[in-house]
């Protein structure tokens, strides 16, 4: 998901947590930690909306997508836990129908050929827009707005990273570095790494790579490395 997905399931549900309990300043640290502890013993227990459980499955399909099936010991595992991860995006989406990493991983399982995950890709990237605006006009109190301006945005970047990765592989490497420059437009502190997608668009486009980064309106020459934000407290219990 170009996040780790762990990280970002505990944070939201934390978020979801001081919603409910109506904590305020959401910087209370003693919360954050009372939850971190209750995450880190079962996240079950801090799930408790269809959207909580939505996402906390396409988080447990991304740790099995990304850090399971590469090492699976035989063919036979690998399948089981494939279908167990498909079985996981398909009740995500159930549960949260704007679920759009959901139906994004999902989408790239049923995909006959990569032309078709990209075809469908372009094709709901402006529902997947229209979401994101709709949720940031209706967040009409601190908890709301604090997730439209993070979390909520995140699923738009992945989708504008996968059509430019997607469409790199493909050789459509217009629509990559396109797409590419999207994303850089909209989080140019570029969380998804797609900036080495862009730039390998553009070697093969034979489009100079100092303008890696500007809109496709007006390239501007954005830099190609960036100062990240400082990291979110761990989520993940130590191995």
């Amino acid at each position: 998901m170009a996040y780790d997905p762990i990280q970002e399931d505990c944070l939201r549900l934390i978020l979801g947590a001081m919603q409910r309990e109506r904590i305020y300043p959401i910087e209370n640290a003693p919360f954050i930690e009372s939850c971190l502890q209750k995450y880190n013993r079962d996240p079950a227990s801090l799930v408790a909306t269809d959207r909580d459980r939505s996402f906390h499955l396409v988080t447990l399909a991304t740790e099995t997508i990304d850090y399971r099936l590469p090492f699976a010991q035989d063919d036979e595992t690998a399948d089981r836990e494939a279908a167990e991860a498909e079985a996981q995006l398909r009740e995500a989406c159930e549960l949260d129908p704007g679920n759009w990493d959901a139906k994004r991983m999902l989408a790239a399982v049923e995909a006959e050929t990569n032309d078709a995950y990209v075809g469908y890709l372009i094709d709901h990237r402006a529902e997947v827009e229209a979401d994101l605006e709709q949720m940031a006009s209706s967040a009409h109190d601190v908890y709301a707005r604090e997730f439209a301006n993070g979390f909520g945005k995140r699923p738009y970047v992945r989708w504008l990273a996968a059509i430019a990765a997607r469409a790199l592989v493909a050789g459509q490497y217009r629509i990559a570095l396109d797409a590419a420059e999207d994303c850089l437009a909209f989080a140019p502190d570029d969380p998804a790494d797609v900036r080495l997608t862009a730039v390998l668009a553009m070697a093969n486009l034979n489009v100079p790579v100092m303008t890696c980064g500007a809109s496709s309106e007006a390239r501007r020459g954005v830099p190609l490395a960036r100062t990240r934000p400082p990291p979110a407290p761990s989520c993940r219990k130590d191995l």
